[in-house]
């Protein structure tokens, strides 16, 4: 696993593309919703491939995928079992909540992008609190 993770310092460029690119696609998303929920138009809109907004949501997760794959500042065996640990609770909690939509025949329709930025932020939030949690205490 050591030879796939970036350095460090990706963490603060993985940072700084995923701010760079989320504050403009989140800013055109909300203009463009406002607008047509004031203005009553929705679905107007000309489909371009690739708009701006698409644009910026790529170089957010470029962002994001920065992020995950760099390395801690204190790399060692312990942070190599958490980071395992918290991909490995991901998985299972991303199959769980699979297997209830699909038995429970619910009409959920998700990008695949979302789901995938939706795997990596709980993937965020376990390893942060198993770090957290096996930090030493300081008195």
């Amino acid at each position: 696993m050591n030879n796939i993770l970036l350095p460090y310092y990706f963490k603060k460029i993985g940072l700084l593309l995923f701010l760079v690119g989320f504050v403009p696609a989140f800013g055109i998303g909300f203009v463009e919703g406002f607008i047509d929920g004031f203005t009553g138009n929705t679905g107007d809109r000309i489909n371009i491939p690739i708009s701006l907004e698409s644009i910026f949501a790529a170089i957010s997760y470029v962002g994001i995928v920065c992020y995950f794959l760099a390395k801690e500042k204190i790399f060692d065996e312990l942070f190599q079992q958490m980071r395992a640990d918290a991909i490995n609770t991901t998985f299972v909690l991303s199959a769980l909540v699979m297997t209830v939509i699909s038995i429970g025949r619910f009409e959920v329709k998700w990008a695949v992008d979302l789901v995938i930025l939706l795997q990596m932020a709980v993937f965020l939030i376990i390893f942060y609190f198993k770090r957290r949690s096996n930090m030493p205490k300081e008195d």
